[in-house]
């Protein structure tokens, strides 16, 4: 299930709002899918941590947050998931980088999520609240559900960007949705994650995330610090 916008805006709009969301002094508002993120984190793995440490692969908080943040100024960040039964030492995890992380547990019989996409879109559209100083959205996911029928994070998006609001997007390659990622391309920037997963995953009980200062580096090299 998703949030249903309507919207209808012209390409003058976006670029209007493309052209004054360039400043990089504006605030960074920061949204994390976590189960879309940390599932499709397994997928890459296995590849370099091998099959045996799958279920093991971590999303380390502090280095996603500098990930997104990038010499900007930090305004908050919000992340939801699903799971069985509660994470204390997760929430801790994010929680210390400064990301509030809102835990739900999953259906007994239909082992879905409840409600997660919803509460994260829920939090992004507080944005258009006058009160917020309008500044760049960055979120993590590759769900694009829904777009054709004007809900999921497609459509949030666009009504943020009408609002002023720049749109960042990090997702894996291999399970973004190809109408958000041509979508957000267009009118936002779009940074893959798959150069970055030695540094934004770690291994529980093995493998540390690299340093801040490699990340830091490879940002750099990139052309991504503001």
């Amino acid at each position: 299930m998703a949030i249903a916008l309507s919207t209808s805006f012209s390409s003058a709009s976006y670029a209007h709002k493309i052209a004054i969301s360039v400043s990089a002094k504006r605030p960074v508002y920061f949204f994390l899918d976590y189960s879309n993120i940390a599932i499709s984190a397994q997928d890459v793995g296995w590849l370099s941590d091998g099959h045996a440490a799958r279920h093991s692969i971590r999303l380390h908080a502090r280095n996603l947050r500098a990930l997104a943040q990038r010499n900007r100024d930090w305004k908050f960040g919000f992340a939801a998931a699903g799971f069985h039964a509660t994470c204390p030492n997760l929430c801790r995890h994010f929680e210390e980088a400064n990301i509030d992380i809102h835990v739900s547990e999953r259906g007994n019989n239909s082992n879905r999520e409840q409600n997660v996409d919803e509460r994260i879109q829920y939090e992004m559209l507080r944005l258009t609240k006058k009160c917020h100083e309008r500044g760049t959205v960055v979120l993590a996911t590759g769900d694009g559900a829904g777009s054709t029928r004007g809900e999921g994070f497609h459509s949030v998006l666009e009504n943020l960007l009408e609002h002023g609001y720049s749109i960042e997007l990090l997702s894996w390659k291999h399970s973004l949705n190809r109408d958000l990622r041509l979508w957000v391309e267009a009118h936002g920037r779009y940074i893959a994650l798959d150069s970055f997963y030695q540094d934004i995953t770690f291994i529980e009980g093995g493998r540390e995330a690299t340093g801040t200062n490699v990340l830091n580096r490879k940002i750099a090299k990139q052309g991504l610090i503001h």
